[in-house]
């Protein structure tokens, strides 16, 4: 197996297992998002009729809110690596009563798509775990009709995303390792805003522009906090699924304590975070 395979394998395998979690939390996970979802559509100009693809759409997001807006003479198509992660997407979907949206399992890298045919691409929370993002980018292009434009939303900085490094720098300080691996796909890995800028520049895209946009998520306490990580995490979970109770238990007090400095005036958890979008014409 190559090493790309690989990685692929193992990031559907780490979805596929948190999927569970993120329909546990699919409420707080959306709150919080949903901002971002609309700021997505509104920059993709996603308008009444579209046909709109969402790549990596996870649990339905950006892809219910393009819906939303397209109405019932569009059409909208969320793809994902992971099935378990696509039968939650579907049961929100349902629960909405959206009859123009369909969802498709496959390697978004590979996946064959019509020539000439999305209004649109979205992409929320996905980029970051491609393994050529250039290629993509040149591939997807050709799925668009000219004037079609591409929005998507990467994470800033370690930094500035809370919601995670209090999880994985915690869990790191317990195991004594890294849970991020220098130079691979992974949440931070397009955090560089004009190299990413010109990631779609040479991919061909015209009018590329990027911009920051805070996300922040709340949380009852500390401990609700690792509660949600503890079921929504596709790095600290698998890593520490292998390890003794002990030390599970150890890491996700680790992860308690840490987050109590977000802690606010009524002990609720209030993390601010940073995404990117970028948006680029074909």
């Amino acid at each position: 197996m190559s090493d790309s395979s690989h990685f692929k394998a193992q990031l559907r395998e780490g979805w596929n297992g948190a999927a569970v979690g993120w329909r546990l939390w699919a409420e707080t996970l959306e709150v919080a998002a949903q901002g971002l979802s609309n700021r997505l559509v509104e920059l993709a100009q996603v308008k009444e009729g579209d046909h709109v693809l969402d790549i990596g759409t996870g649990i339905g997001e950006p892809a219910i809110t393009a819906a939303r807006k397209v109405g019932p003479n569009g059409r909208v198509l969320g793809v994902d690596l992971s099935r378990e992660m696509l039968a939650v997407a579907r049961e929100r979907a349902k629960a909405v009563q959206l009859q123009n949206i369909g969802f498709r399992e496959g390697d978004i890298e590979n996946i064959i798509l019509p020539s000439s045919h999305f209004n649109a691409v979205i992409a929320r929370w996905s980029l970051m775990f491609l393994v050529n993002v250039h290629d993509f980018l040149v591939k997807v292009q050709k799925t668009m009709i000219p004037g079609a434009r591409f929005a998507a939303a990467v994470w800033s900085e370690p930094a500035k995303v809370p919601v995670i490094t209090v999880t994985t720098n915690a869990v790191a300080s317990v195991l004594n390792q890294s849970l991020h691996t220098s130079g691979m796909p992974g949440p931070f890995a397009l955090s560089d805003s004009l190299a990413l800028e010109q990631v779609f520049n040479k991919a061909g895209y015209r009018d590329v522009k990027s911009e920051r946009f805070e996300v922040t998520f709340q949380f009852k306490s500390a401990r609700d906090y690792a509660n949600y990580s503890q079921s929504v995490s596709a790095l600290a979970r698998p890593m520490l699924s292998t390890k003794p109770a002990d030390v599970q238990e150890q890491a996700w007090n680790a992860v308690e304590k840490a987050a109590k400095q977000y802690e606010s005036s009524t002990g609720s958890i209030i993390m601010k975070n940073q995404a990117i979008c970028v948006v680029g014409t074909r």
